[in-house]
């Protein structure tokens, strides 16, 4: 189905905001001097545009991907073959970032690309273009210049000097309809997919399948074939972070990032894990880190046999234990397992040793229910289940198993614990998400409440003191308050650190409480939230992500927060003891404990260019 494309350039930024039947309006940037949307001289916006062959992905349809674009010397556009994908690359001349989209079309016949805006502020500025023209007036006018029914060849420049929004079409005429969009990678800070905040290092997932890790890197989590932990110097971010080298067909999908050790699902159900491998939490039969030395990853990393008839939807990372979920709807875990956290009748570990692994690795027994989400902590692991019960398995030294009170690990052989214990949320509840931390454990339900219980500590509950929950009877159930997130705000999204916990809420903010000596909170201060009556609810601060920003995203590692926002950028709070900020700024220099460190004032990760 052919479908209208938007596109705008905004001046000097080379901000591009690729949506379907949306027009994003065009802005200068307010900080140079003497810039104006009329000075033609100053405020544009070079621009190369060329189509190149991408896989495309038809879960992308639709979705708005801010993206901003890099230098480019040179282009050539290859021919469009029927019924292949094409992009088209928009790229700022002089600018540090990149950004792209992508066509499809099952048309037969050569499908050629036209350029237009609104007026005539777009200047066609090549010399011998021969194919496809700009609009001179209106976007229903017919587009200037010869049919174009031929390869589409060489490099097309444009100059954006007026607040308008640049075109594109793509077809057999001139007058060929818009045509549906689908996402390609924008490879620059604009283009993050998904983040996970791990121990002390991070990993994200670029829109182009990519992945990039920085922080800690002892045990070669990074996956760069070495020891040396990115992220904490000038000149380490960027370009010179190269992206996990995974093997050429490998696109992640899914990432995890636990204690020393980084998984990674692709997009045809995959799962590599490289970095501590102490338990056999790699999953590989044996006790050999990887990633650590050269030669250890690309094709040389092997594929986790989790099952051999079933792929790997999504992907966990406990203290030293891994869990699956497959495309079946069951769980599997992997690693250490002397707190039973594997939830398999038995204290040995699964994975150090051979005939461990695969159909001998038991799934977890919730009978006929499928596993909707899945959380891996420090001695314990939770689920929630497509009834809409939470269960829980592992040991539970502070009510975190959610059963009423604090028990040693299950005897060997105790086959219940492969069933787990039903956390009672309270008549009528249904979860939809689980997250764990070291101590605790919190729910997501259907109605957008949260309900945490277990370790209390330092207000990682958010019940305004810090009683354990979930460690003697009768603290569970109706008796278990919901958080108070503030009056008319329901959670949409959770993510539970080692000792603080987060929410993404139903306007894209983000409010943290629980243990703040580093920042994690976000909060310009080190003080722990939740702990006292008057910390939660309105007295409770979102995180300030900067001036109109929101977050589409929210992961909590051990001791920092990181978010992806509604531009596809990413920024992260919190301890940077090993450069796990990704700020370049010197290892220990923590952010968010401060005054004046959040916001505006803090820039985003700084991914790269192509």
């Amino acid at each position: 189905m052919l479908r209208r494309l938007t596109i705008s350039l905004p001046a000097l930024l080379g901000f591009v905001c690729v949506t379907e039947d949306t027009r994003v309006e065009q802005r200068a940037d307010s900080n140079r001097s003497g810039s104006t949307l009329n000075d033609v001289d100053r405020c544009h916006t070079d621009v190369i545009v060329d189509t190149l062959p991408r896989s495309c992905s038809s879960s992308a349809l639709g979705r708005p991907v801010p993206v901003q674009a890099a230098p480019i010397a040179s282009a050539t556009a290859p021919r469009i073959e029927p019924g292949r994908p094409y992009g088209v690359a928009l790229r700022a001349v002089g600018d540090q970032h990149e950004g792209a989209i992508e066509l499809r079309t099952s048309r037969s016949g050569d499908y050629m690309l036209y350029l237009g805006t609104p007026n005539l502020p777009t200047e066609v500025l090549n010399a011998d273009v021969q194919c496809g023209r700009y609009l001179t007036r209106t976007l229903t006018d017919a587009v200037a210049g010869p049919d174009c029914n031929r390869e589409l060849r060489g490099v097309y420049r444009l100059r954006v000097v007026a607040d308008q929004a640049v075109r594109i079409a793509f077809g057999p005429s001139p007058t060929s309809r818009w045509v549906r969009a689908l996402v390609l990678p924008a490879q620059g800070p604009a283009d993050v997919a998904s983040v996970s905040a791990g121990y002390r290092h991070t990993c994200a997932v670029l829109n182009s399948g990519e992945l990039k890790c920085f922080g800690s890197n002892d045990k070669g989590e990074l996956g760069q074939g070495d020891t040396q932990p990115r992220g904490h110097h000038v000149g380490e971010m960027g370009d010179r972070l190269s992206e996990v080298d995974l093997g050429p067909t490998f696109l992640t999908s899914a990432v995890a990032a636990g204690i020393e050790r980084t998984c990674a699902v692709n997009d045809d159900a995959g799962l590599k894990c490289w970095g501590s491998n102490t338990v056999g939490e790699l999953g590989y039969e044996d006790r050999v880190d990887r990633g650590s030395t050269p030669g250890s990853m690309g094709d040389g990393l092997p594929f986790v046999d989790v099952d051999p008839s079933r792929g790997v939807e999504t992907v966990v990372a406990g203290h030293r234990h891994t869990c699956t979920t497959l495309d079946n709807g069951d769980a599997k875990c992997w690693g250490l397992n002397n707190f039973a956290q594997l939830g398999i009748p038995t204290r040995a570990a699964r994975g150090p040793i051979p005939k461990t692994m695969g159909s001998r690795l038991l799934a977890l027994d919730f009978g006929d229910a499928s596993v909707t989400s899945l959380a891996a902590g420090g001695q314990h692991a939770c689920a929630t289940l497509d009834d809409g019960t939470v269960r829980c398995w592992g040991c539970s030294r502070y009510g975190e198993m959610g059963h009423g009170f604090v028990t040693a690990c299950p005897d060997k052989g105790a086959e219940g614990v492969r069933r787990g214990t039903v956390v009672d949320l309270g008549p009528d509840a249904q979860a939809s998400r689980v997250g764990v931390g070291i101590g605790h454990s919190c729910a997501l339900l259907t109605n957008g409440r949260v309900k945490c219980w277990g370790r209390n500590h330092v207000g990682q509950l958010g019940l305004g003191d810090t009683e354990n929950r979930g460690d003697e009877p009768d603290e569970l159930g109706s008796a278990l308050d919901p958080v108070d997130l503030g009056p008319g705000r329901i959670a949409v999204e959770l993510a539970v650190g080692s000792e603080h916990s987060c929410v993404r809420l139903d306007d894209g903010a983000i409010k943290c409480w629980g243990y703040n000596t580093y920042g994690q909170l976000g909060l310009g201060d080190g003080r722990d939230r939740g702990a006292q009556p008057s910390d939660m609810g309105d007295n409770l601060a979102a995180v300030d992500l900067g001036t109109g920003r929101r977050a589409v995203s929210v992961s909590a590692g051990w001791r920092h927060t990181c978010a992806v926002l509604d531009d596809a950028t990413l920024k992260c709070w919190g301890a940077n003891d090993r450069g796990q900020l990704g700020q370049g700024i010197g290892a220990g220099a923590r952010i968010g404990d401060e005054a004046g460190e959040m916001g505006d004032h803090l820039p985003a990760i700084y991914l790269g260019g192509r």
